[in-house]
């Protein structure tokens, strides 16, 4: 019984561990951990934005379905986007364009200021 109990309680703290883990430290304290916008490169921090929350929809198979014929999968899709305002825009929950991600709540403040950044820099191909 008792390593029935153990089991379970690690489990839960694994579950709880990995919860917590997701969340930003903006949602979970309340405060804007380190975010650098100053060297925002493509593939070490755009990419993986995109990669978490936009392919699954816009991507090449599926943004004629599901993603409303738009496209972010490749720098020079992402770069269109990027440099025609639409992307900005639509992660900020801007009037006149569509919230993304859709359904869910606005990314965090890093990821949302890495972008613009990255935009303001010409969206280069780093």
């Amino acid at each position: 019984m008792r390593i029935v109990l153990r089991v379970a309680a690690v489990c839960l703290f694994s579950i709880f561990s990995y919860a917590c883990k997701q969340l930003n430290d903006e949602k979970l304290f309340g405060i804007e951990a380190e975010c650098d916008t100053t060297n925002v490169s493509y593939k070490l921090q755009i990419l993986p934005i995109l990669q978490n929350n936009c392919l699954t929809c816009h991507n090449e198979k599926n943004n004629i379905n599901i993603g409303a014929g738009i496209n972010l999968e490749g720098h020079e899709n992402a770069r269109f986007y990027a440099l025609n305002n639409s992307l900005l825009g639509s992660i900020q929950h801007k009037s006149g364009y569509s919230p993304m991600p859709k359904n869910m709540p606005k990314l965090n403040t890093c990821s949302i200021n890495q972008i613009k950044s990255w935009i303001i820099q010409g969206a280069p191909n780093n």
